[in-house]
């Protein structure tokens, strides 16, 4: 996937989510313009493209055996309202209830910084093992 067009289309989704009056300040402007998406959601943008993967809507992640939902990445404008109100700092340290694809994770390791420490938890190991592998592959 070309970064310069993966870079496009965060900037795009920001300028929406801005719009929105979903992101606010300019540390949650800069830790969705730095956090690629399409690295927590391989699957998905390998299979719907790079475009879907940067509309404001939730990437289902997981089923369970009859068909019903167990994990996704939310809706970017929902994890930038909820990154706003949380109005992380660079050197906390932050505690995650749920893993999901690592998406939100990457955020607030953005936000909290190289000083900061986001611990992240899952109560389901396929989804924690996966979450790391994600936050791994993205730096």
């Amino acid at each position: 996937m070309p970064r310069s067009r993966s870079k496009e289309l965060r900037r795009r989704l920001v300028s929406e989510l801005e719009n929105a009056g979903a992101i606010r300040s300019a540390a949650v402007r800069e830790a969705f313009l730095a956090v690629p998406r399409e690295a927590f959601v391989p699957e998905a943008a390998a299979e719907r493209g790079l475009e879907a993967i940067y509309r404001d809507e939730v990437v289902l992640t997981k089923r369970d055996g009859r068909g019903a939902p167990l994990s996704s990445s939310s809706q970017p404008q929902i994890m930038a309202i909820m990154l706003e109100l949380l109005g992380c700092e660079p050197g906390q340290r932050v505690l995650e209830i749920g893993a999901g694809t690592g998406y939100n994770a990457g955020l607030l390791a953005e936000l909290v910084g190289e000083r900061g420490r986001v611990v992240s938890l899952d109560i389901d190991r396929d989804t924690a093992t996966t979450a790391r592998a994600h936050l791994a592959s993205a730096g």
